[in-house]
């Protein structure tokens, strides 16, 4: 059986083995995330490409009438937010459609909608 000193003695070399081969995974995982963001996104309005290098489809918002509930969109403008009379609304129309929900609000939109 190993006495304490031989134990620690192992585990420091075993420590120094580690640390000095050790390699920061942060700055490569970033850039391979902006290399990705940009091959599928595009830059600007340009739309991204496809593994095989060919243009992306882009296909506009909709705009067929679509109501989402308050409780997925806190950040929505306050005029979607109450009705006629002044009430509080159960959910939130847009007749311009999606293209109108993404152009009225400035967070990304993970919503559960459903037609008009």
């Amino acid at each position: 059986m190993p006495t304490p000193a031989e134990i620690q003695k192992n585990l420091d070399e075993l420590y120094n083995d580690w640390t000095s081969k050790f390699t920061a995974l942060y700055g490569p995982v970033r850039e391979l995330k902006r290399i990705m963001f940009k091959r599928i996104f595009g830059t600007g309005s340009s739309g991204g490409t496809n593994t095989a290098g060919e243009k992306l489809p882009t296909v506009p918002y909709s705009t067929k009438p679509i109501y989402v509930s308050p409780r997925a969109l806190a950040s929505a403008p306050s005029k979607y937010k109450v009705g006629k009379r002044g009430e509080p609304i159960k959910s939130l129309f847009f007749p311009g459609g999606y293209a109108e929900l993404k152009k009225g609000t400035s967070r990304k939109l993970p919503l559960e909608l459903t037609e008009y």
